[in-house]
């Protein structure tokens, strides 16, 4: 039954009544922070040792001016709250070599084909990019696209050991490393089991010297026991590279398959006189050149264990 408009009027003027008797605020956005999504109010409630929203009402936030105002029925402790999973799913992450920044190298070694760059992971998320380069122990944010204010920039290009870069970007409000049981949280999302991902990761890292990893559109298709990602040799110096491989991962072996990023459908038929490997640094070692396996053995240990650890923390195969 439609209600009469007079008495929706008299409703609305109520209601309006009603809000005058509340506690009106008007705070502005702190500017130390990144807000990249919409944040709400919320109130500390003692007798129930919560954050609560029950008491917020008429909340409105005006991005242009970036402030919120909004009406409550009491004082007490108030918090800006954001979703934390705004950046879940990555749309695209990619894993390469990348040449020796200038001084910044921190080991040495006699061998011709000694790697003495670092390793750049670029993660794509539904608002930002950014770029993690890894230089032995040490990580930095070298680029961060999108950002919706400066509050980044005190930090940008300065190196950090992850755990201290972690605690950075998390009070920045930029929070690219799951937790746990972020998979609750986030749609189109698919968990992969985790020895096979912790594997894949450490021999990722293994080879992130002189290998190129790059996201693919068939990971999410193979489900929880199996990775599909793209790869080929990389060589920063070169303007030219080779195309992509498709490598396919299950907790029982590693192969190259026929399948391809724009073929219309997912086939995980091995490439041709491809044997049987069974894992990752199994089919590089049946693969790969002499110069390859020299470098890959000569790769600083330290940055294989950070861009391991790097990879562990954002678990891009199972957040793509």
């Amino acid at each position: 039954q439609r209600s009469d408009p007079s008495e929706l009027e008299a409703e609305n003027k109520k209601l309006e009544a009603e809000m005058d008797k509340l506690i009106f605020v008007s705070l502005d956005l702190p500017d130390h922070v990144m807000w990249l999504d919409t944040p709400f109010v919320c109130q500390w409630q003692r007798d129930r040792n919560v954050w609560s929203t029950v008491d917020i009402h008429d909340f409105k936030y005006l991005e242009e001016s970036a402030s919120v105002t909004f009406r409550t029925t009491s004082f007490g402790c108030f918090a800006f709250a954001l979703n934390r999973h705004t950046n879940l799913p990555f749309q695209t992450w990619d894993l390469k070599p990348e040449l020796k920044l200038g001084n910044r190298a921190i080991w040495r070694s006699l061998t011709v084909h000694f790697f003495s760059g670092s390793v750049t992971l670029q993660l794509t998320s539904a608002i930002l990019v950014i770029d993690f380069n890894i230089l032995g122990d040490d990580i930095t944010v070298a680029q961060m696209q999108n950002a919706p204010n400066q509050a980044f920039k005190p930090y940008l290009g300065k190196y950090f050991k992850l755990p201290k870069l972690k605690r950075i970007l998390l009070e920045l409000g930029v929070d690219v490393f799951p937790c746990f049981d972020a998979f609750c949280y986030v749609k189109e999302s698919c968990e992969k089991h985790w020895p096979m991902e912790k594997h894949a990761y450490y021999q990722m890292a293994q080879l992130s010297c002189c290998y190129n990893f790059a996201w693919s559109r068939w990971n999410s298709v193979v489900g929880r026991r199996g990775v599909i990602m793209q790869m080929r040799e990389y060589k920063p110096e070169r303007n030219k590279q080779v195309p992509y491989s498709m490598l396919h991962i299950t907790p029982l072996k590693a192969e190259i398959i026929t399948c391809t990023e724009v073929s219309p459908a997912f086939l995980p038929e091995p490439a041709e006189g491809m044997l049987f490997y069974a894992d990752l640094y199994s089919l590089f070692k049946g693969t790969c050149s002499m110069i390859q396996r020299t470098k890959v053995q000569n790769t600083s240990p330290l940055l294989i264990g950070t861009v391991s650890e790097l990879l562990r923390s954002t678990r891009v195969l199972s957040f793509s």
